[in-house]
Parts: C-alpha cells; sequence; structure tokens
C-alpha cells in the first residue's frame, strides 16, 4: 500500500516507518515565530530559566506586528535582540521587514522536504513549498527552542483535486474562500493538493490556497514540487529533498474543485458565517478597504488591484489602505510604479507587515470595511456596530473605486 505525504516525511524524521494516529518525535529544521516572539521567550525562561537555545542556527523570528513598536512592545523587542545576540540566533527579522509567511519565503528556508513548526497560524502556508509546515503553541515553541524536538500526530490526508484555470478577475483568494465554504471534515487532517491545475499555479496562489488550511483546521496543507518550485526558489535541484505521495495512496477523502466554475467570493467577518459570492451583497456601502497585509500583499496582488482600478481614483468617502508584504514587495512596487499609482488613486501607502490588518480601531461604529487581510480575522470583529468582509485584491480595488461592494468583472 502506498504512503501519503505525511506518512513518508514524518517517517523519514521519526528514522522509522510510522502510521496515521502514531505519535512521534522529530526535530523540524526550522522554529518559526512572529509577533509573539517575546510571549515565547518568556515561556522559554519561565521554564528553562538558565536554558540555552540547542539550535539557534534553526531559529527564524520575524516581529511583525505594528511599525513603528511603542511602549511595552519596543521594550520587548529590545529583550529580544539582547537574547538573539547571547545565544547566536541569525535570523531575525525587524518590524518593517514584512509579515511573516512573506518574509520567511523570500528567505528560501522553507525548502521542500523540510519540516518546519510555526506560532503563526498561518504557518500551513508554507506548505506550498512542499513543507510539513504546520502551528505550534507558544509552550511547545518554548520546548523546542531548548530540546531541538517536537512531538506530533501523524495526520490522516485528504487529498484536493483542482482542475481547470481561473478566469479574469477571479484569484487564488477566491478559490480559498469556495472552498471554505465548500470542504468538510478536515479538521486534524493534511490535506494535499493534486490534478491538472497545479502546474499552471504560481507560488503565490499556491501559498494563498496552502495557507487557507488554517480556517478549514487542516494540520498542514501541501503542494507538489515541481519546475514552479524550483524557479522561485532559483535552483533546479532544490527539489532533491523533496517527497510526495504514492500513486496508490489512500486518502480518507477526496474533495474536488473547477477553477473555471470560481466565482469571486467574500467572507462576512462572522466565524459562523459561510463566505458567499460577491453578487449576493453588491451595492452595499463601503468605507474602508485595506489591500495587502499578510494575504494578499504580494506584489502579483497589487497589480491585480490596479488593473481592476484601471487608473480611476478612490471613491469619495473611501478610506483607502494599502499595505506591501514585506519590504523586498515594497522595492519592487516602487521601482515598477505601483506605488505611485496607489497614492495618486488617493490610498494611504503603509509600512510593510501586518499592522492594522487585524485592528476593528480602523472602524467606526457602523461603517463597512472590505480586507484582504488573512481569514483569522474573522473573529475580531461583528460587533454589531461594524461588519467586515474578507476578499481577495480584486474585490478590494472595486469596492475602492467604486464605494461599495463590487462585482470586480463588471467595473
Amino acid at each position: 500500500m502506498g504512503e501519503t505525504f505525511a506518512l513518508k516525511i514524518l517517517g523519514r524524521a521519526a528514522g522509522h516507518p510510522v502510521s496515521e494516529g502514531d505519535a512521534v518525535s522529530i526535530e523540524p529544521d526550522l522554529l518559526v515565530t512572529h509577533s509573539d516572539t517575546g510571549e515565547v521567550l518568556d515561556e522559554f525562561r519561565k521554564c528553562h530559566p538558565e536554558g540555552v537555545v540547542k539550535h539557534p542556527e534553526r531559529l527564524f523570528m520575524v516581529l511583525d506586528g505594528a511599525v513603528p513598536p511603542v511602549g511595552a512592545e519596543a521594550a520587548k523587542h529590545a529583550e529580544i535582540r539582547r537574547f538573539v545576540s547571547a545565544m547566536g540566533v541569525r535570523n531575525l527579522y525587524e518590524p518593517g521587514s514584512g509579515a511573516c509567511p512573506q518574509v520567511l519565503a523570500e528567505s528560501f528556508l522553507a525548502l521542500p522536504g523540510s519540516i518546519l513548526g510555526g506560532t503563526d497560524r498561518h504557518t500551513c502556508t508554507h506548505g506550498s513549498f512542499n513543507c510539513y509546515a504546520f502551528r505550534i503553541t507558544i509552550p511547545e515553541a518554548a520546548e523546542a527552542w531548548c530540546t531541538g524536538a517536537l512531538r506530533i500526530r501523524v495526520p490522516e490526508t485528504v487529498d484536493i483535486q483542482l482542475t481547470g484555470g481561473l478566469r479574469e478577475r477571479v484569484g487564488a483568494r477566491d478559490l480559498a474562500l469556495a472552498m471554505l465554504a465548500g470542504v468538510r471534515d478536515v479538521a486534524g487532517k493534511a490535506v494535499e493538493f493534486h490534478g491538472s491545475a497545479i502546474s499552471g499555479l504560481r507560488i503565490y496562489e499556491r501559498m494563498i490556497l496552502a495557507g487557507a488550511g488554517a480556517e478549514l483546521g487542516a494540520s498542514i496543507s501541501v503542494f507538489p514540487a515541481d519546475g514552479t518550485t524550483e524557479d522561485f526558489l532559483c535552483s533546479h535541484s532544490i527539489c532533491r529533498h523533496a517527497l510526495w505521495s504514492d500513486s496508490d495512496a489512500v486518502f480518507a477523502g477526496v474533495e474536488r474543485y473547477d477553477l473555471d466554475s470560481v466565482q469571486p467570493m467574500l467572507a462576512p467577518a462572522d466565524t459562523a458565517a459561510v463566505p458567499l459570492p460577491v453578487a449576493e451583497l453588491a451595492g452595499r456601502r463601503v468605507d474602508v478597504v485595506l489591500l495587502g497585509f499578510c494575504e494578499n500583499g504580494g506584489n502579483e496582488d497589487l497589480q491585480s488591484a490596479l488593473d481592476v482600478m484601471r487608473g480611476r481614483k478612490t471613491a469619495s468617502g473611501v478610506r483607502f489602505y494599502v499595505c506591501p508584504a514585506s519590504r523586498d514587495v515594497y522595492l519592487k512596487a516602487l521601482r515598477n510604479g505601483l506605488i505611485e499609482e496607489f497614492v495618486l488613486a488617493g490610498a494611504s501607502v503603509l509600512p510593510p507587515g501586518c499592522g492594522i490588518s487585524g485592528c476593528p480601531d480602523v472602524l467606526a461604529p457602523g461603517e463597512m470595511c472590505i480586507s484582504t487581510s488573512s481569514l483569522g480575522a474573522r473573529d475580531w470583529t461583528d460587533t454589531g456596530e461594524t461588519r467586515v468582509c474578507l476578499a481577495g485584491p480584486e474585490i478590494a480595488a472595486a469596492a475602492a473605486v467604486t464605494g461599495m461592494i463590487t462585482d470586480p468583472r463588471e467595473v
């Protein structure tokens, strides 16, 4: 009987064959923390007052909160810097570097066939690079800093088959939301993406789809390594440690999606609400548009938004905020003139990172917001006084120039 990706990679890490449901001890290749790095440090010192980091070269820290940090957060960052210096940790990224998923992708350290544990709820994003990338708790991260090891359970696997291709002004975020509306029974399981559409998906699209695993409740969500992976990582030998499921692997379930049939989608920021086609909310007034941040803040996303806007200015009464996902994205957008186009359109461009992506304080009572921030932001609104809908860059751009929820195919 063939093996799934999870069985293969965890068996290799454990040093012996494993079965679904087994608890195994493994040493991850990378331990990632983000704006919660200070909390992990506090836990580490509480449990290991005299402890040292076993593998400092495996720690990856991105301080992706507010820019600049103020008050207690600034003091905590100073403490982190002292710790990093004392322990010999090389990979510390300061505020303004960008959002953790994007910064890690640009570091080329999330490698095919590697194992990555991270405290970010969207750690599964890096399954786009054929990583076994899974979320860990703050206590688990602190313990792993000390011991270098994590204990995890081998998951069952669900196969998601993708066919066809996305139509104009329909993006990977729309497919991710369609999956969230339709996929069932993947909580705690691994998700593998298969099908004829895979070869046509670019890395940034794979990142969005893999990251949606967090909202599906999956333990990991992973793509095969191929020429697209090699091209992004700038190496044609980078996939030598990659793994993939056997053709006769047994899956716990199969889901199928035809990309040709995907429509522009919205996710009301209410954890109980199901994502729905944009047409069902079309015409509702929009007061704030948040474009970019950790989910749709790459150069391709910024360009997709400008393609919808076509040189038009922000509608009267709309506050439009644009946040590139990283400093590298920001620089490329500057060189290509994208930042200038947004500014001329009336947008305010923010420092790279997560910033205000999950902050309800940008809204006054009764206001409506369209945001491309991560789906994890679904739990910060629905106060009855404000309303937020999460969407891709095409819908965000259409709302910015029309002042209302609009199907981007009709702008």
